[in-house]
Parts: C-alpha cells; sequence; structure tokens
C-alpha cells in the first residue's frame, strides 16, 4: 500500500489545529495527534507553535528549559504576549538571544489595576532594541479602565525590585521620549469604559506613533445614558493611510470621521456605528445650504486632548478648524455632554460620504448600525414620540443608491436599523441593482421579515445569499 504523502498528513493535522485555534476550545483534541509518532510530533509541534499566542509568564513558568521533547519551548514559539508594564530591556535582551522563532508579540493590558498607560508610552521605545524588527509582527490588545487618580487605592506605586541599573537609568528616558516607534504594528485593539477624571487622549498618540493597520474599538460600559464613547475618532480616523481594517463595536462614530474613514486608501473591512437619528435630522432640516466645501481642508484642527469634564468648545466648527471628536448629538439633548445642534455643512458631508460609498474599490466587506445616544431616546423612538426622528424614505432611497452602485463590497451587514416594513423591498431593489453581493447578514430578529425575498431569490438573478447574523456570531 502506497504510504501518504508527508505533504497530506501536514494538510490534515493544519486543518485540526486550525479550527482549535479558531473555535478556542477549552479541551485541545489535537494535541493528542503529537503522540501517534515521531513525524507527527514534528508536524505538531510546528503548528502549535505557528498558531497559539503563549503567554510569556506561562512559557517561563512551564516550558522555560530547552527540552526536545517539549511542544513549545522559548527556541520554537513563535508567538507570545506579555503585559505592557513588562516592558523592561532585560526582557528585549531575552527575547534577541533566546526566542530565535518568533514571529509576533501581542501586548496585552488586561489587569483592572494597573498602571496609568496615558504616561508609559515611552517604555515602547524599549522595544526598537529587538533584533529582528522586520520580522516580527508587534500587535496590541489593551484593555482600559480610567480610574479616578485622587482614590489613595489606586495610585501608582513604584516597583524598582526586578529593576536593574540600565532599567534605572532608562526609566526617565522612557517617560520623557515617544517615538519614533521602529517596530512593525498590526492590530491594535482598545476596549475602553467610560472616561473619568483621566483622558483617553493618548490612544490617538499610541495610534499615531505606533501606525497599526488593523483597528477595533469596544466600549465595554453602558448605563441609562448610553455606553462609553471615545471622544477620538474624527482625530483617529485622518490617520487613515495604511488602515486596512477599522471596527467599532457598541460605539459610534461622527459623520466626519465617516468621511475620513471611506477615504483610507487600503480600507478592506469596514464595520462601524452611526447614529441614525442624527443623519434622519439632516433630512428634517428646513434649511438649505447653498454654500461650497471643501471637506478636505475644513478638518485642518491639530488633536487636542479632551478632558472628560470639559464642555463643548464653542469653537468646534470654525472654517478650516472642524473638529467632530466631541460631537454627541441628541435630539432630546439629553446630558450635559449631548448637543441637538446640526451643523449647517453636515447634509453636504453626508452626501460626500455616500458618493465615497458608492464609488469606493477596495472595501469588500461592510457592516452598518445604529446607536441611539441613550435610553431615552430608545424608549421614545420605539414607543412613538411626536418629537422623535423617523428614518425617512429619502434616506433609505440614497443608501440603496450607493450600495448599489458599489462595485467591491463582497459581504454587507445590516444591524438592526431598518424597520421591518421596509427590509424586504430595500433587499430586492438591492439584489436586483448590484450583482457583486455574495452575501448580506441580517439580525436575527430582522430575518422573518425578509422571509418571502429569501424564498424568492432564485428569481432575482443573484448568487448572494441572505445570512442569519445569530448563525455565524
Amino acid at each position: 500500500m502506497t504510504p501518504i504523502p508527508i505533504y497530506v498528513h501536514t494538510k490534515i493535522l493544519d486543518y485540526i489545529y486550525y479550527s482549535d485555534h479558531i473555535y478556542n476550545r477549552d479541551k485541545k483534541v489535537s494535541i493528542q495527534y503529537a503522540l501517534v509518532c515521531k513525524q507527527w510530533f514534528q508536524i505538531s509541534k510546528n503548528l502549535v507553535n505557528s498558531y497559539v499566542i503563549v503567554d510569556l509568564d506561562d512559557l517561563e513558568k512551564k516550558h522555560g528549559e530547552t527540552n526536545n521533547y517539549r511542544i513549545i519551548t522559548r527556541e520554537s514559539v513563535e508567538n507570545i504576549k506579555f503585559d505592557f508594564f513588562n516592558i523592561k530591556n532585560k526582557l528585549v535582551k531575552s527575547l534577541n538571544s533566546r526566542f530565535r522563532s518568533l514571529k509576533s508579540i501581542t501586548i496585552t493590558n488586561h489587569d483592572s489595576c494597573d498602571y496609568w498607560m496615558g504616561d508609559s508610552l515611552g517604555l515602547l521605545n524599549r522595544l526598537n532594541k529587538l533584533k529582528r524588527k522586520d520580522k516580527i509582527q508587534v500587535n496590541f490588545d489593551l484593555e482600559v479602565h480610567c480610574f479616578d487618580p485622587d482614590d489613595p487605592d489606586q495610585v501608582e506605586e513604584e516597583d524598582n525590585e526586578d529593576e536593574d541599573e540600565e532599567e534605572e537609568e532608562d526609566k526617565d528616558k522612557d517617560k520623557e521620549s515617544e517615538g519614533p516607534f521602529e517596530f512593525n504594528t498590526v492590530d491594535f485593539k482598545f476596549d475602553f469604559d467610560f472616561e473619568y477624571e483621566r483622558s483617553y487622549g493618548f490612544c490617538y498618540e499610541f495610534i499615531k506613533l505606533t501606525n497599526p493597520k488593523t483597528l477595533e474599538f469596544l466600549a465595554n460600559s453602558s448605563t441609562d445614558s448610553g455606553a462609553s464613547h471615545l471622544r477620538l475618532y474624527h482625530s483617529i480616523s485622518k490617520l487613515n493611510h495604511r488602515f486596512s481594517s477599522v471596527i467599532i463595536n457598541d460605539d459610534y462614530i461622527p459623520l466626519y470621521a465617516l468621511y475620513r474613514f471611506l477615504q483610507s486608501p487600503h480600507l478592506q473591512t469596514f464595520k462601524v456605528n452611526l447614529q441614525f437619528h442624527f443623519i434622519a435630522a439632516l433630512y428634517d432640516s428646513d434649511s438649505s445650504d447653498n454654500n461650497s466645501y471643501d471637506f478636505n481642508r475644513m478638518d485642518n484642527f491639530s488633536f487636542q486632548d479632551i478632558l472628560p469634564d470639559d464642555q463643548f468648545d464653542s469653537n468646534r466648527y470654525l472654517p478650516n478648524k472642524v473638529n467632530e471628536d466631541n460631537q454627541m448629538y441628541c435630539s432630546f439633548s439629553r446630558g450635559e455632554y449631548t448637543d441637538s445642534t446640526v451643523p449647517i455643512y453636515s447634509k453636504q458631508l453626508w452626501n460626500q460620504c455616500l458618493q465615497l460609498l458608492s464609488n469606493n474599490s477596495t472595501i469588500t466587506e461592510l457592516s452598518i448600525g445604529n446607536i441611539e445616544c441613550g435610553y431615552e431616546c430608545l424608549y421614545r423612538e420605539r414607543h412613538g414620540d411626536d418629537n422623535a426622528n423617523v428614518f425617512g424614505q429619502q434616506l433609505y432611497d440614497d443608501l440603496l443608491d450607493a450600495l448599489s452602485n458599489n462595485k467591491s463590497i463582497k459581504s454587507l451587514c445590516f444591524d438592526p436599523i431598518f424597520s421591518p416594513d421596509i427590509n424586504s423591498a430595500f433587499l430586492t431593489s438591492l439584489l436586483e441593482r448590484n450583482k457583486i453581493l455574495e452575501k448580506i447578514i441580517i439580525d436575527g430578529q430582522r430575518m422573518k421579515s425578509v422571509g418571502p425575498l429569501i424564498d424568492q431569490l432564485s428569481k432575482l438573478d443573484t448568487q448572494c445569499a441572505i445570512i442569519n447574523k445569530d448563525d455565524i456570531y
């Protein structure tokens, strides 16, 4: 009998290990295949080291010593992670001398009692000393809590026990100097809660200095005033020359940020939420604006850190200095930080966003969601209030035109922003006009309203599938 080629063995095991990695199984069934034979052990070792991101502390405790019969060792591991505040010269020297297969470093910050990162970006200078900077990918997976600096239980304490003389000498230098960073940053994830006393402005500086390819944000707190909101998106969107993926979870971006993100020359994945009650207000406005705007020059502002208790800057709409970082629209003027003002240029800016979306040739995966500014707005809009904004037909028609004309988007996801009685008609028109789409993902709550459309897909001359979001997430 002809033996199975090694290539086939490798492909089979590759699939098994990849499945374990993707579905993050608690019990890794794949590791048992390493015990089948010496050949499978070596294949398994290569695959595990390729897929798994190993916590550096666990590696030092369990797998530190060189051993030919260990799956993971310092010499073989390709992907490691460690805490932001563990970045020390001693660690970098160890990475250079002992971690010879290293391909990626993920820097985390998940301790709920952490030091304040905003004062410590200079620590990243130490990564400039990596010998294989061009071959090592640096990623950031950060969870940040904005603690009260006056709370004595959360005062930063100096920890010098593990610092040698070189660390002590470089400490002040690292704090004062931030960049330029010479290492290659790919992924940047930022998980945040409400700003309290301190600002998340350092996040903008972080992105500017590290120049990542992918961004992902998660607002992880919510009250009846709405979820935590990052007041940096307009500034961040202007750093758009390298972004290939931008994902914003449970938070919304202002209209100018949408405009800038859509101008990103390499953007492929774009998952974003908007305040559609603000966009609806643009159509409700009776005022006509015949001014001519140059939106590429109007937001020529320099970044300014905004403290959480700062009020709205009355100058944020000055000509050529428009800054929508701090724009939080609320048609009910709920809360001291919300505003019912609709800037005079916004309708034209929205039209430019639609034009950019229509003509975009790089985005292949798009998700559009809606976020209200708080419980009161949500309650009133869902229960019918005379003053509530209702998404008018013209808004849907304009969005339909932009999506129908786009020739690059293959995957389109709608969070529940559409009323049930318009879903089927909207999607039918979209599929009749756009033959590029391969799948449309609908929120589970809306699937019933598009049931008749799914039954008639075969008659629409389309290869597009309509998928329940609950089935894939």
